[in-house]
């Protein structure tokens, strides 16, 4: 009881391999537990429902990324769980419906862009999410480290580029203890 799957959280088990669910809708269904384990059953049928009838975009690579969005921060069974929903990161209740989402974030640019949180450490948000090309996504991780010098917050690779020493000695130098600034100096 209490397990999140999609849109689904789990009541009681009513009989043998079959859970009770209520749907974030409000709808109550039962359902076989290795469909929902599976990610097969994410919702009491709204989510096909809302898909056919509400936008025609269910077969569309912005509902994918909206889906992903709540598998990663509420199933705890999803491979990327602990680094989304087991560190407290939210989906705010506006995005529970897929349209009010595609108004807020607008259509993926390319099919380069991914789903990008801006503040790694807030949740999904309409003022915290954009599309981001994978060189955008690789720049915001936790692992990055930052440094600012005169106001302006970049990554090590990005100082490094702008002042066209190389990475490598960027990063060595750093290691040796040398201040962002004296790491830079060609």
């Amino acid at each position: 009881p209490g397990d999140v799957f999609g849109r689904l959280t789990v009541l009681d088990e009513i009989r043998k391999h079959y859970w009770r669910c209520e749907c974030l809708c409000g709808a109550t269904t039962t359902v076989w537990k290795y469909s929902l384990m599976s990610s097969r059953t994410q919702s009491c049928g709204c989510l096909r429902r809302e898909g056919r009838l509400r936008h025609g975009l269910s077969q569309s690579s912005e509902y994918s990324s909206w889906q992903a969005m709540f598998q990663r921060c509420e199933n705890p069974r999803h491979r990327e769980f602990k680094n989304y929903g087991g560190r407290g990161l939210t989906i705010c209740d506006r995005w529970r419906d897929f349209m009010l989402f595609m108004i807020d974030v607008g259509p993926r640019p390319s099919p380069a862009h991914s789903l990008a949180r801006i503040d790694n450490e807030r949740g999904y948000e309409p003022a915290n999410v954009t599309w981001a090309t994978p060189g955008q996504q690789s720049r915001n991780t936790r692992r990055n480290r930052w440094f600012t010098i005169g106001g302006e917050r970049l990554t090590v690779t990005d100082w490094a580029r702008r002042s066209e020493v190389l990475e490598g000695t960027v990063r060595a130098r750093l290691r040796r203890g040398w201040s962002i600034e004296e790491a830079l100096i060609p």
